[in-house]
């Protein structure tokens, strides 16, 4: 994106400031003193986050809507066709963390975030995440001040001369603390985060599991167990498509095992409890004897009552679904 030759001019510019660290290309911000500059390097989170220490200051935090737009428009001066950059937060799923240690005062996060470092969508002007180890260009935010290791040490003893004694100069300054680094995202990449139920979800394609078994082992999870009304519908909102009048074997599936011939024979593939179901209606109905499977109607499904989007359905193992929910617990 950018050349070798650019790239030195862009810290010539930055080096020469040795005490005021906006370069001239920054624009100013809303807190005194403060500005933003814009780097058109592809880098991750956390070097980026370096690479703006180096210079006296922070991945952008935003504290307003104006400073939102502002760190809108430089982002779009990086490149062309640049879709996101990253902004200097992190979001645990339910809070925002500023990497300056500045007070969350201002929310711009697009609906339905999940957890993970901050990005700035510039197509709608929304904070989202993406995955930490991403390489993207970013905005600093850096301010009008002395770097810390400039600042100058005095003696601690009063000062002699041979006609007069000075009082002690008062005693020398010190630095806060830099702030401590947010955790990374609790689930892998591309993985959905509930904090309600502390789990990570997560959507394969193509699923037969007569051929396979379970789809979602490789990846240390398992075809999703459902425990309540609310993970009934984090995992019906994981599998859906937003359309209707599908067929049968486009509804989800998910972790079931008929276990004999009841309707109350039934078990969660990953050993849980079955201590919840949400069966449609006349469900399960073990059709033809064969139907020991069992999926999710997360969008409305031909010759079904429209009323039944989000319940479940038995059906043979054999199917070749669409896609089906995997499941595992979140990091922390």
């Amino acid at each position: 994106m950018i050349s070798h030759l650019d790239t030195i001019f862009l810290l010539s510019l930055l080096c020469v400031r040795s005490i005021a660290i906006c370069p001239k290309s920054a624009v100013p911000g809303s807190t005194p003193g403060s500005c933003y500059f814009g780097v058109p390097l592809d880098e991750t989170f956390q070097r980026g986050q370096t690479f703006c220490e180096n210079f006296y200051a922070k991945l952008a935090s935003i504290p307003s809507r104006e400073d939102n737009e502002a760190v809108l428009n430089l982002g779009r001066l990086l490149g062309d066709g640049l879709k996101q950059i990253w902004l200097g937060g992190s979001y645990d799923g339910e809070n925002i963390t500023w990497l300056d240690g500045s007070t969350p005062s201002f929310d711009n996060l697009a609906p339905g975030t999940a957890a993970g470092d901050m990005v700035l969508n510039l197509d709608t002007g929304k904070w989202s995440t993406a995955a930490w180890n991403g390489l993207i260009p970013f905005v600093c935010l850096g301010k009008e001040e002395a770097p810390p290791n400039t600042i100058p040490t005095v003696p601690s003893q009063p000062i002699t001369c041979p006609h007069c004694t000075c009082p002690p100069p008062p005693p020398p300054l010190t630095c806060p603390p830099p702030p401590t680094c947010p955790k990374q995202s609790p689930c892998p990449s591309e993985w959905i985060y509930s904090a309600p139920l502390k789990n990570c979800y997560k959507v394969v394609y193509s699923v037969h599991y007569d051929q396979t078994g379970d789809p979602c082992k490789s990846m240390g999870a398992q075809l999703a167990s459902i425990h309540s009304d609310e993970e009934n519908r984090v995992v019906n909102e994981v599998l859906r498509m937003g359309i209707g009048d599908l067929p049968y074997e486009w509804a989800g599936m998910i972790g079931g095992k008929r276990t004999g011939p009841g309707a109350s024979d039934w078990a969660w593939m990953d050993g849980s409890r079955w201590d919840y179901s949400m069966w449609a209606a006349q469900q399960p109905d073990n059709s033809k004897g064969n139907e020991f499977c069992l999926q999710i109607y997360n969008d409305p499904i031909k010759k079904v009552d429209a009323g039944q989007v989000g319940k479940w359905n038995d059906i043979p193992c054999s199917t070749w679904f669409r896609a089906a929910a995997c499941k595992r617990a979140a990091d922390y």
